[in-house]
């Protein structure tokens, strides 16, 4: 199949299709645009870049905020033949300075959120204002990466469970082909309606979100979390498409707000069976849990959960791969696998000052390699952990997650991480963090757990705080 010109691609899904996008504004009112209106602003943004003069294939690095506009830019970029790489507002001056130096060659397009540290960071203004908007370059030229190949490319931000930022590149067809995979696998139409609520700076935003409307032509509705009540706003909007984190559905999916969908995934972090449990009892349609890395395109997997299997499990399954994607457990140990993922979306490498890395992700059948653990359950794999977050309790490996998994299952329990602790005798011990409402105590705890678990996996040291912060899940 050959490379379809950026400008033809977007043309067919934005054109030529009933794609219209709406968004709620700060004020409440709605706005929609229609796709060949976004198509235009597409273009008008592609023109300023072109008049700017940056070669082909140049990184940009697009402070992607989550409106309307901030896609036109987006798709702006890929029309004028340049490398969009998403770039999250309102970073903290270290993390932009990082995420900037990660690919000083990189011109960046943004609003006056960044103009500063630009200007005092030898960066100089190579373009107009159009829009409140300023294109950036280094002193020196900006240079082109090393694509191997005329299809338009996306850069995805990602800091892993290193906290490090990588700069994760793929070919756009390949984004709009996992989108259109994971719009499959959950049944999503032009006849339904979906809630734009995780930002497009997430992969599964972008993809499984914006992108996913784009290529099925379903409505979709924008709203901004960091302006808007979004509980209040999906009580009132009745989308028949709800997606988010386990965190994000805690706060903002109400039980209205999940009695009108038809459609509901949950993904970006575990998934516990009493949350899911909760989800599903409020849902009127499908509950679905999702699976997948930023390097895979994102999405992998999707499991549909069921009440029965839910039961007989006590956590949720890693369900089917997506068309086209194959799934392989590497024995780790008795029950235990870590899994490598076979996909059509993978990316194809990471940028960097020196150009595209194109190894460190992969195993020799060129698998890419996950560094998650799962455990074997019957004919399910139901997930065990992040490899690097074992716990080594005298030669025993114990799974994080599995512990979480239980306690969760606690009623007085909101949230649990568990994690390693040195020890003298047994080198580590599990240590648990919990968030509960205060009528729970650590001895009913253990007294609870010790009904499904071994001795070996109850907390030695136990922490109760009013909230897990979100770093500790790095």
């Amino acid at each position: 199949m050959g490379v379809r010109d950026p400008e033809a691609l977007l043309a067919d899904y934005l054109c030529n299709s009933t794609f219209s996008l709406d968004e709620i504004r700060s004020d409440s009112s709605l706005t929609s645009v229609p796709g060949d209106e976004l198509f235009a602003q597409a273009k008008r943004w592609a023109q300023y870049l072109a008049a700017a003069d940056v070669v082909r294939d140049s990184p940009v690095f697009v402070v992607l905020r989550h409106n309307i506009n901030s896609l036109g830019i987006f798709l702006g970029c890929l029309l004028a033949k340049l490398t969009p790489v998403v770039m999250k507002p309102n970073m903290p001056v270290k993390l932009a300075k990082d995420v900037l130096n990660a690919l000083p060659q990189a011109c960046v397009l943004t609003d006056a959120s960044l103009a500063s540290l630009l200007e005092h960071d030898l960066y100089r203004a190579i373009g107009p204002d159009q829009d409140g908007r300023r294109l950036y370059r280094r002193l020196a030229n900006a240079i082109p990466l090393d694509l191997d190949g005329d299809a338009p490319c996306v850069g995805l931000l990602s800091s892993g469970s290193t906290g490090v930022p990588k700069i994760i590149i793929h070919r756009f067809a390949d984004l709009l082909r996992n989108a259109s995979m994971h719009a499959d696998s959950i049944g999503l139409n032009r006849e339904h309606h979906l809630a734009l609520t995780l930002p497009f700076t997430f992969s599964s935003g972008l993809v499984a979100g914006f992108l996913a409307t784009m290529v099925t032509g379903c409505r979709s509705t924008i709203i901004n979390a960091q302006r808007l009540n979004v509980r209040s706003c999906l009580e009132n909007l009745a989308a028949t498409v709800l997606m988010g984190t386990p965190a994000s559905a805690k706060i903002h999916f109400s039980d209205a707000a999940l009695s009108t969908a038809k459609i509901v995934t949950i993904g970006g972090d575990v998934l516990h069976a009493r949350q899911a449990k909760t989800l599903l009892d409020a849902c009127d349609g499908n509950l679905f849990s999702t699976y997948g890395l930023t390097e895979a395109g994102p999405r992998v997997a999707t499991s549909l959960i069921q009440n029965e299997e839910l039961l007989n499990l006590g956590a949720i399954a890693l369900g089917q791969a997506l068309d086209g994607v194959r799934l392989v457990f590497n024995h780790e140990a008795e029950g235990l696998a870590e899994l490598s993922v076979h996909t059509p979306t993978a990316m194809v490498g990471y940028a960097g000052p020196q150009g595209m890395a194109r190894t460190g992700f992969s195993n020799d059948q060129g698998a890419i390699v996950t560094g998650d653990v799962f455990r074997a359950v019957g004919k399910h794999w139901v997930f065990g952990g992040r490899k690097k977050r074992v716990i080594m309790r005298g030669g025993e490996n114990l799974y994080p997650v599995l512990i979480e998994s239980r306690i969760s299952m606690i009623p007085s329990v909101r949230d649990v991480f568990v994690t390693g602790h040195p020890d003298e005798i047994y080198g580590e011990v599990p240590m648990a963090y919990i968030a509960s409402d205060g009528s729970i105590s650590q001895k009913s705890i253990t007294r609870q757990l010790r009904e499904y678990l071994p001795s070996s996996h109850i907390p030695v040291v136990w922490k109760f705080v009013d909230q897990i912060p979100s770093g500790y899940r790095k």
